[in-house]
C-alpha cells in the first residue's frame, strides 16, 4: 500500500488554516492594543483621583488650620456654624443705630439702614425659625 497525498487539498487547509491564523493573530493584536490603552485610562484615572484625593486633604487641612488660627486670634464670628448669628446681630445693631447716622447728619446711610431693616428682620426670624427646628 502506498500512501498517497493530495497535494492540492493539502495546499487548500494549509491556506485555510494561515487564513485562520491570520485573523486570530489580527484580532489578538488589536485586543492587546485596547488592553494597553484601557491600561493606560486606568493609570491616568488612578493618578487623577489620588491627586484630587490630596488636593482634598490639603484643602481640608488648610481649613482646619484656618480655623484653628482664627480661634487663636479670638474670631469666632468667622466660623461657618456662627457665621449666620454674628451677621444677624451685626445687621440688627445696624438699624438699631440708623437713627444715630440721621442725627449725625448723613442721611443717605440712614435711609438704606433704614431700608435693611425689614430684610434684617426676616433674616432673624429665618435664624429662629432654623433655631427652633433643630
Amino acid at each position: 500500500m502506498a500512501n498517497t497525498i493530495d497535494l492540492e487539498a493539502a495546499r487548500r487547509q494549509t491556506e485555510e488554516l494561515m487564513r485562520l491564523y491570520t485573523v486570530w493573530a489580527e484580532k489578538t493584536s488589536h485586543l492587546t492594543h485596547n488592553v494597553a490603552k484601557l491600561t493606560d485610562k486606568v493609570a491616568g484615572t488612578r493618578q487623577q483621583l489620588q491627586l484630587q484625593a490630596d488636593g482634598k486633604a490639603m484643602t481640608t487641612n488648610v481649613a482646619f488650620t484656618n480655623t484653628i488660627i482664627l480661634l487663636q486670634r479670638g474670631a469666632h464670628y468667622n466660623l461657618p456654624w456662627n457665621n449666620g448669628q454674628t451677621k444677624l446681630r451685626r445687621r440688627s445693631h445696624l438699624c438699631k443705630t440708623a437713627s444715630e447716622f440721621s442725627d449725625q447728619g448723613n442721611v443717605a446711610l440712614a435711609t438704606q439702614l433704614i431700608r435693611s431693616r425689614g430684610v434684617a428682620a426676616e433674616r432673624e426670624a429665618a435664624y429662629k425659625r432654623l433655631k427652633a427646628s433643630m
